[in-house]
């Protein structure tokens, strides 16, 4: 039934069933009783009908969760197998356990390494990113020490400061800041921040990091100069779909980019980029310093 012939379908009932009331007209009653059954047995079509959608619904939800499993398995199996396996050749091959190399041939090794850890650290990313959209994050909350944290990041990407002969640098005034915070969640953004501003900064560059704290807040930034963003692209950084294709973009940047969002979310915090419109552009992002479900309000940014 539609709303409206329900509505006058009830109304009928009313009307008849007032008149009966007021007049014991036997006919009135039998009609009132008709209209009652009708009514009784459209509600039950109806019932059945939502009962129906709700099993539909429910069997799609299954699906889905049965997809995005057969997705997650595909990618491990499929690709992140065959890629570590890959890696333990090249290891044979380098230390020559099955055979002597040449310096042509081990530097050729090393660059496929790259290339294998490189193709391996997306395919988690992309692992990862597939489960925190479909809301399974099963991040760890343990309280560390997040200077600690950083020296680990300066150590992992040091690589990529020594070909550009890059220096970094943490210019924070604090000393011993704790973290309550999926650690190695948050280290990923910073590696992320971290290796970003390495790649687009010009050569021979001090990259400074800013931590800073208070009771409650958590704020870290990391500056570069080389590439100034636009205002469009600081707005698009971290989304996963971008309007126009970014100058300050790699292959991999927008998914790694698109993670850090969503975990610094997760964590009720907010992650940025501002830019000075010539050649400086700095990487923010600010979460509370301890397991909370108050979300950081979008002011915060002028709070530290």
């Amino acid at each position: 039934m539609n709303v409206r012939k329900d509505l006058i379908v009830l109304n009928i009932f009313v009307l008849t069933l007032v008149a009966y009331v007021l007049t014991s007209n036997s006919v009135l009653l039998t009609a009132a009783c008709l209209i009652a059954v009708y009514i009784y047995i459209e509600t039950t079509k109806i019932k059945r009908t939502l009962d129906f959608k709700e099993a539909e619904i429910e069997n799609l939800k299954k699906r889905m969760t049965l997809q995005r499993e057969y997705f997650t398995e595909t990618l491990v199996h499929d690709l992140k197998v065959p890629t570590i396996a890959q890696l333990r050749g090249l290891e044979l091959l380098q230390h020559e356990t099955i055979g002597t190399v040449s310096c042509e041939q081990k530097e050729l090794i090393v660059q496929i390494k790259q290339s294998c850890k490189y193709v391996l650290d997306m395919i988690t990313t992309v692992i990862n990113t597939y489960k925190l959209e479909g809301g399974d994050d099963n991040i760890v909350y343990e309280e560390f020490n997040i200077s600690n944290l950083l020296t680990e990041c300066f150590d992992e990407i040091s690589y990529i400061a020594k070909d550009k002969n890059l220096t970094f640098a943490c210019v924070s005034p604090q000393n011993n800041i704790l973290l309550e915070a999926g650690r190695a969640e948050i280290k990923k953004v910073m590696l992320t921040l971290l290796s970003n501003a390495a790649t687009y900064s010009d050569e021979n560059e001090r990259i400074p990091v800013n931590i800073t704290a208070d009771n409650d807040l958590l704020k870290f930034a990391v500056s570069c100069k080389g590439i100034a963003l636009t205002k469009e692209e600081c707005r698009e950084m971290f989304n996963f779909v971008r309007n126009n294709e970014s100058r300050f973009s790699i292959i991999g940047q927008g998914i790694e980019m698109y993670l850090s969002k969503k975990i610094i979310d997760i964590h009720n915090g907010q992650i940025f980029v501002n830019t000075d419109g010539e050649n400086s552009n700095t990487f923010t992002f600010i979460i509370p310093r301890y397991k909370s479900k108050t979300k950081i309000k979008d002011t915060v940014s002028m709070c530290i």
